[in-house]
């Protein structure tokens, strides 16, 4: 019984441990591009950030479509007896390279199409290099992660985000490029994180030449299932700079996009919150007990108030520092600040309350909730813009999240007593139920 709780204690200082390293690298890493905004509001004009802001929603819309959001399906392969992970990386990413060929070649032709306001950019080619280069380095990062190597992971993104924020200074501040060189550095850096990417996966054992028709099979219907909801995830993060660019002009786009950047202050805190929230809520329900539901309430409620303090505090901050914070030509982006950071917050308590729905292993709830949101928030920023201007687009982020998270709320408590408080008293093991 004692080695039994001593080992138990040293299980829970190794979870703190890992949980200390997860939460300061995510918080310093997101931190750095952050950073960087007194610059870009300085060095660049609104039209400038406008274009680089629009290039971004390009490469995170061309994301899922080179995936398939097969990497989500990482950890489930990489503890599965029955795969190998080299088999399943080394397939996939062939099938991403094939994906990138014909995205590359789709808007290759329409550059040449003559669809007036809806004319394709030639800067937006870069955008599925970009987003292959992002995937790899994602992938590295879960490499680390599913060996339980919480510094090597942390090391690995510090690196990255270091070497990504320089280049970006340099092409911004040293070499005065404008969007071009943004969009130019961008580049260079996610062509050489391919290349290194490439290598660590390959020296680690995780790349070779295969191609498994089996793995492929397991592999889509895992990602797939994650598709819709993350999809959803980048409309909402991304509807209001595409209406307005087709509405408005690309200094509103700019100032909107900068007040938008500003608001992920919340996302600093709520990323770093779930790297450590969500260790411990499987392990809590994995173990079972009495009190498992009050202890997850509770738990709950003091994620989601701690959420709220720190928006609340470093939106009041922000609001002091402004002025420093932002050129003259972006001082009209703290309306948008308020209710990017509102939006930021809401997202982070319904993602608390998503674990709670995704340990029922009814993942496909969080994808029709999460899509649900985008439709809201695609009607109701088509609809604000016309009454309220470039602002509706924020109105219309927080509202759409807030409807939907009033919605969450009931729909997790039926979830929470259907599929995992039922099941304690006479088996532990549903409460532990992997969904994967």
């Amino acid at each position: 019984m004692m080695f039994k709780k001593l080992g138990a204690l040293r299980g829970r200082r190794a979870l703190l441990s890992r949980g200390a390293v997860y939460l300061f690298f995510a918080f310093f890493n997101r931190s750095l591009p952050f950073l960087l905004l007194p610059v870009y509001s300085r060095c660049l004009t609104p039209e400038d950030y406008g274009v680089y802001a629009l290039f971004l929603t390009a490469v995170t819309i061309a994301n899922p479509f080179l995936t398939l959001c097969w990497h989500n399906a990482l950890a489930y392969i990489y503890f599965n007896e029955s795969f190998e992970i080299r088999r399943y990386v080394s397939s996939f990413l062939l099938v991403s390279l094939g994906l990138l060929a014909l995205q590359e070649g789709a808007l290759y032709l329409l550059t040449f199409v003559p669809l007036g306001r809806w004319a394709v950019p030639t800067f937006l080619l870069l955008a599925p290099v970009n987003a292959l280069g992002m995937i790899l380095i994602s992938v590295v990062a879960a490499m680390w992660q599913v060996r339980e190597r919480p510094l090597a992971f942390g090391l690995f993104q510090l690196f990255c985000a270091a070497a990504k924020a320089t280049m970006n200074l340099c092409s911004v501040f040293l070499l005065r490029l404008g969007w071009r060189g943004l969009l130019a550095s961008e580049t260079l850096f996610y062509l050489i994180g391919i290349a290194v990417s490439l290598t660590l996966l390959y020296r680690a054992g995780w790349l070779g030449w295969a191609f498994d028709r089996r793995h492929l099979k397991v592999g889509l219907k895992l990602g797939l299932g994650f598709f819709p909801g993350t999809l959803a995830n980048i409309l909402n993060d991304s509807i209001g700079r595409i209406l307005l660019a087709d509405r408005f002009s690309v200094d509103a786009v700019g100032v909107y996009s900068m007040g938008q950047k500003l608001g992920t202050v919340a996302g600093l805190y709520t990323t770093s919150l779930h790297n450590v929230y969500q260790p411990w809520f499987f392990k809590k329900v994995n173990q079972g007990g009495k009190d498992l539901g009050r202890k997850i309430f509770r738990s709950l409620v003091l994620a989601s108030s701690s959420i709220l303090i720190f928006s609340g505090t470093a939106g009041l901050a922000m609001q002091l520092i402004s002025s420093f914070v932002l050129g003259s030509a972006f001082r009209g982006a703290m309306p948008y600040f308020w209710l990017s950071l509102l939006s930021f917050s809401i997202v982070g308590i319904y993602g608390l309350l998503g674990y709670v729905i995704y340990s029922t292993g009814r993942t496909w709830i969080l994808s029709c909730l999460t899509g649900m949101a985008a439709l809201t928030n695609i009607s109701l920023t088509w609809i604000f813009l016309n009454v309220f201007g470039v602002i509706g687009a924020g109105y219309a982020s927080v509202l759409a999240w807030l409807l939907i998270l009033l919605v969450a709320i009931p729909v997790t408590l039926r979830e929470w007593r259907r599929h995992i408080a039922r099941p304690l008293p006479t088996s532990n093991k549903a409460a532990g139920h992997d969904p994967r």
